[in-house]
């Protein structure tokens, strides 16, 4: 049986949608409990032996290593986790109004820009405000509509509706993802000559892990607006006065459309350690810096950047002509771009590798000695390589990622939010004593407020520098 059947099974569908456009939709990805996933009820044989060969999850696919030996053969360096690349800078877009209203240096979108300014692509496939949910992907084919929908969306996504839209239309389009859509895109074109002919260019975002929709609607509800009055979301809202990650997370009512905020620290759930709301498929994925992409971008979480509100990108051009375009905004002034070594933007991403590769040796020794399936991966199977207290770590991460999930289901129902605050603080306040010690875990509880909010505060520290920093 393809593997693809194990992928659904066990929750390690991340929704990319790519075997559903190989099958023509035979394949059908559904939106269940907020998160994106294929169902294969009632698939044919073929069908599923064409989803497995594009599922990035599914052992009958390449690996990232295969697919960038592929399409990067002449790149010039090579390094465990960030993959092939001819360049490695750290970037900013040198417009501070620009910066301000982007997630991180800007780097993304100025990039994309210049994919359209210089007639490479006709249009960008990326994710942008949705029509029936916050966040969905769409086609932009102008700066002004790029402009519109940039800033980061954790946000349960899939590509596909939107290349079914448009293969066969003739043009060239950028696919901007997370790796895991990136490398389903790429199996994709792989089987398929007219979307090959169409995707001319990928850009990666580096990824801590993919949240189901249930993330925005906790956080929303917290600053005060309530799952079934939310109208739009924005996780970065950048404060000059900060530094790079203190983040303000505003929601804006339906109903009233006032806009409420919050800084994110003082949410439950916000903290990217805590893995509230992560999808399962993320517990399987070794891929940080999108290495199967043209070029990735992500946020430079090292300590000479973070000081500076604006924020900064690490960029990673696997292709000359990504390079070219990042040396080119360098030299006419647009950008601003240092070279960063392969051991600094490892650094800006040391929590997430922590969790992703010796937290991944672990859960594929887990699966393994419990029988059950697990995907292959370039991550081998270990116990021995962590501690008891870091094991207990991981189980406790774990143990908040599946409890984020039904807790908040039960608070929707009751129309509540206590019945997700409640139990979610107690285990995201033993998981922060466990890894930051009793003294650390407790230290808010000398501000004089009511228990539930000393308990959330105590343990909302949200940024993914600190988590980087553990």
């Amino acid at each position: 049986m393809p593997s693809i059947t194990d992928v659904v099974r066990s929750e390690a569908c991340s929704g990319c949608g790519a075997c559903s456009v190989a099958t023509a939709g035979r394949i059908p990805v559904v939106l269940r409990l907020g998160r994106y996933g294929a169902v294969l009820d009632g698939v044919a044989e073929p069908d599923l032996v064409r989803g497995s060969a594009v599922c990035p999850f599914a052992d009958e696919s390449p690996d990232e290593d295969s697919v960038a030996a592929q399409h990067f053969p002449s790149a010039q360096h090579f390094t465990a986790g960030i993959g092939r690349y001819e360049t490695l800078t750290a970037v900013r877009v040198n417009d501070d109004d620009y910066v301000r209203d982007s997630s991180s240096g800007g780097g993304t979108s100025w990039y994309v820009r210049q994919l359209l300014e210089r007639d490479i692509v006709d249009g960008v496939v990326h994710v942008g405000r949705g029509e029936d949910s916050l966040f969905g992907y769409r086609v932009s084919y102008s700066h002004a509509e790029l402009i519109e929908a940039r800033k980061s969306a954790y946000y349960s996504t899939t590509l596909a509706d939107v290349l079914n839209s448009i293969r066969g239309d003739g043009a060239r389009y950028a696919l901007v993802g997370v790796p895991c859509f990136i490398t389903g895109a790429r199996h994709l074109a792989s089987q398929d000559k007219v979307l090959a002919s169409q995707l001319t260019h990928f850009v990666g975002l580096v990824c801590g892990h993919l949240k189901s929709h249930h993330f925005a609607e906790a956080l929303a509800w917290q600053t005060g607006v309530a799952p079934d009055d939310l109208k739009s979301v924005d996780f970065r809202v950048k404060d000059p006065s900060a530094r790079a990650s203190n983040y303000v997370f505003e929601a804006t009512s339906s109903e009233t459309g006032e806009t409420l905020a919050r800084p994110s620290r003082e949410l439950l759930g916000a903290n990217w350690g805590h893995a509230m709301f992560q999808l399962k498929a993320c517990n399987f994925c070794d891929d940080i810096f999108a290495e199967t992409a043209d070029i990735t971008f992500g946020d430079a979480w090292i300590d000479r950047f973070t000081q500076d509100w604006r924020g900064t990108n690490v960029a990673v051009a696997r292709t000359p002509i990504a390079a070219r375009i990042v040396a080119d905004g360098h030299e006419n002034g647009s950008l601003s771009v240092e070279p960063l070594s392969p051991d600094d933007a490892l650094r800006s991403q040391r929590g997430n590798f922590r969790h992703r590769w010796e937290g991944l040796a672990y859960r594929l020794y887990q699966e393994n000695q419990s029988g059950r399936w697990a995907p292959k991966k370039r991550i081998a199977p270990s116990l021995n390589h962590l501690s008891a207290r870091r094991r207990r770590i991981l189980d406790m991460r774990e143990a908040l990622r599946t409890a984020s999930e039904s807790a908040f289901q039960h608070a929707l129902e009751q129309r509540s939010l206590s019945p997700f605050m409640r139990p979610l603080s107690r285990l995201a306040f033993r998981y922060t004593v466990a890894d930051k010690g009793l003294v650390r875990a407790w230290g808010l509880r000398l501000v004089p407020q009511k228990l539930l909010s000393s308990l959330r505060d105590s343990v909302a520290v949200s940024s993914m520098w600190k988590l980087g920093q553990k």
